[in-house]
């Protein structure tokens, strides 16, 4: 059944809608306005600086400096996987700490 309130007929057993549609293209704000996108990316509230930048050079120093190296982790040893594992909880709970005290505004006071 068709609903009448919202649609008419064209004159045949077709329904139409009573408004017309509006067809808007989408313009891509890259191609639009350059500067306004690079400004964006680039510039310090954005979106490669603090917060990418950051992630990036922390995982670089982990990788460089705190992964084992090839020859060590060319055979399954419970040292360096015990290892690995260490690091990447105890960094994986800064983060998390770091990013819940940040949004939710956590303040660590003593109970009592």
């Amino acid at each position: 059944m068709i609903d009448t309130d919202n649609y008419g007929m064209d004159g045949k057993t077709r329904p139409r809608p009573r408004v017309d549609i509006i067809v808007v293209k989408f313009v891509n704000p890259v191609v639009a306005q350059p500067l306004k996108f690079l400004r964006w990316f680039l510039g310090y509230p954005g979106y490669l600086w603090p917060w990418n930048a950051g992630y990036f050079a922390a995982s670089l120093i982990v990788w460089l400096y705190l992964t084992p190296s090839l020859e060590t982790m060319r055979e399954f040893h419970a040292q360096w996987i015990s290892l690995t594992l260490a690091r990447n909880a105890a960094f994986g709970q800064t983060k998390i700490g770091e990013r819940c005290s940040f949004l939710f505004g956590v303040q660590f006071a003593p109970y009592g």
